[in-house]
């Protein structure tokens, strides 16, 4: 990701309706649709959690790497 690039917005949609998804870091912006990341630079990780109405439990990591700022 570009160092200008401040946040990512994650969108999702469990397949069993009755499931229970956490996404952590928290929101950064509730006010908007979708989850948004604020993203530091360099490496930046994303959890789902997804909790089946049977409990299993089934985690999902994304990492997205913002590039540093250019000294000019």
């Amino acid at each position: 990701m570009a160092a200008t690039v401040s946040s990512a917005t994650l969108t999702y949609a469990a397949f069993d309706e009755e499931a229970d998804v956490v996404i952590s870091p928290a929101d950064a912006d509730l006010g908007a649709d979708g989850h948004q990341v604020a993203l530091a630079e360099g490496a930046n990780t994303i959890t789902a959690t997804v909790t089946a109405p049977d409990g299993t439990v089934t985690v999902y990591t994304v990492t997205v790497e913002r590039a540093a700022a250019l000294n000019s």
